[in-house]
């Protein structure tokens, strides 16, 4: 009998250090347990409530965003009347969209405000010699490109330049602050010879400077330079090799892809048609339209309706 006390003591015993093991294993901290970090993931671009194309059709008018200063793609006369190749081009797709004569509203832009009036939505569309920069794709969206701009040297007749090799250890002036200077940034990155870069306020000044022989070469948009020179054409000459290419295209809000398809079928629609021939000539000295390289797709088919 006391034996079985015995024992029964002993296993009493176990059992309550047993269940203090337990009650030791769970027992509470004080310390508070290490939150996993949530990493936030990147809010989604916020889509469009509607299509430019569902305004247009509304409302009856686009809504188009042009430079009033710079020929020949955009210009405002003294009557108050908006012309140039932008200007045409801006009136023909509307015709083509069946809106009529009075189905173009011309908004002022500048290079500073064009992009913020486009993603605000106050115009539906930028014609506005509009250079399709990697930069921008994350801002707008882009149409193919209409025209197929650069950025050039000009010399003066008789300098043997002609490629940028040429140029080494020589002088090439350009306008500060302009998507020039930026050419020709990247100019002297990639190239592998060095040449001296000077600036000036306007391209008048680098034009003068070129002719006092301060500089070598004058680099700009190459219709800035055929404009600047346009007075004496025979004491200039722009060479071929070119130091940036400089796509001009429509400019659209982003995710807006029924507007953009609409838009490059009805360039490639007046491109078919001569209507962009045409264009060019008025505008570019009776010159024929650049079209080498320009993209047509198999199914264009007839005049694009809105």
């Amino acid at each position: 009998m006391k034996a079985f006390r015995n024992l029964s003591a002993i296993l009493m015993v176990c059992l309550i250090l047993a269940l203090g093991g337990v009650s030791a294993q769970h027992a509470p901290t004080l310390t508070p347990p290490t939150l996993v970090p949530t990493v936030p993931s990147p809010d989604g671009e916020a889509l469009l409530a509607e299509s430019a194309v569902a305004r247009i059709m509304r409302e009856g008018v686009v809504r188009v965003g042009i430079l009033f200063n710079e020929p020949p793609f955009g210009e405002l006369n003294p009557r108050g009347e908006v012309f140039g190749f932008d200007a045409d081009l801006a009136r023909s797709m509307a015709q083509t969209w069946g809106l009529g004569d009075n189905g173009v509203q011309f908004v002022q832009v500048t290079r500073q405000t064009a992009v913020d009036m486009l993603t605000s939505g106050k115009v539906d569309m930028l014609a506005a010699a509009l250079v399709h920069r990697r930069e921008l794709d994350t801002l707008i969206e882009f149409s193919q490109t209409y025209y197929p701009s650069y950025q050039a040297v000009v010399v003066r007749n008789g300098d043997g330049a002609t490629e940028l090799a040429h140029f080494a250890d020589r002088r090439i002036g350009v306008v500060m602050g302009t998507p020039s200077e930026i050419a020709v940034a990247e100019w002297q990155t990639s190239a592998g010879y060095g040449f001296t870069v000077q600036r000036y306020v306007t391209l008048d000044l680098a034009i003068t400077a070129l002719n006092a022989n301060q500089v070598d070469g004058v680099v700009e948009n190459v219709i800035r330079l055929e404009r600047a020179i346009s007075s004496a054409p025979e004491n200039y000459r722009i060479v071929d090799d070119r130091v940036m290419l400089e796509p001009i295209a429509i400019g659209i809000q982003r995710q807006d892809s029924r507007f953009r398809n609409l838009i490059d079928r009805t360039l490639q629609y007046l491109f078919q048609t001569g209507r962009l021939d045409e264009i060019h000539r008025d505008h570019f000295n009776g010159t024929d339209y650049p079209a080498a390289g320009f993209d047509v797709w198999a199914n264009v088919g007839d005049a694009p309706r809105i």
